[in-house]
């Protein structure tokens, strides 16, 4: 179980994930293939949000009152290159926003070239800064330099996420979406690496 404590000390670094089960992740597939292929997904439909467990961050979060249940998420599987990933991260930093990485990070491992993938979890507000909107807490796939994937999440405002490139190929989306259950989080990868994730 993951407890308040546990993720205070995550408020600024990636979550770990738990792994889906194949059900789970036959379900986050059916629904990026729903998205990417045009379809309306219907409010309710199982996400990856909604199918993981108590013992992720995401049920953890929903569980103490983080999202709000008045708006459906966009069900869109966004593409983004390295300039626009390295700007939302730059604009999570300057707005305090609770999820993102050090944007001198994501410059020196980002793939220059690569393609990075971004999908909506869940609604995200900040209680104590009513000035700051609420934000869209989304899964994000890096695409890093040597080839590796990994994964973090990152707080997004509603108004930059609308415009970003939508995935529209099946194909691609079903092929991104395992990625986000198999790849390592950034901390793994950095612990692998021998690195200390401080470094976030």
């Amino acid at each position: 179980m993951i407890t308040l404590s546990y993720l205070a000390l995550l408020k600024v670094r990636p979550c770990v994930v738990s792994p889906c089960t194949p059900a789970d992740e036959c379900r986050r597939t059916t629904c990026v293939q729903t998205a990417v292929a045009g379809g309306v997904v219907r409010r309710g439909a199982p996400t990856r949000a909604s199918t993981l467990g108590s013992a992720s961050p995401w049920g953890a979060v929903r569980q103490h009152g983080a999202m709000d249940f008045d708006q459906p998420l966009p069900r869109e599987l966004k593409a983004v290159d390295s300039a626009s990933l390295l700007g939302l991260e730059e604009r999570a930093c300057d707005l305090g926003l609770s999820q993102r990485l050090d944007p001198a990070w994501v410059r020196a491992n980002a793939a220059p070239g690569g393609t990075h993938y971004l999908w909506p979890a869940l609604w995200h507000s900040l209680s104590h800064r009513p000035d700051v909107p609420r934000q869209l807490r989304c899964e994000l796939l890096i695409t890093l330099r040597a080839g590796d994937r990994v994964r973090s999440l990152l707080d997004v405002l509603p108004g930059d996420f609308a415009p970003l490139p939508r995935v529209t190929s099946r194909e691609e989306g079903t092929q991104v979406s395992p990625l986000f259950d198999r790849a390592p989080s950034v901390r793994e990868w950095l612990l692998r690496e021998g690195e200390s994730s401080d470094r976030l």
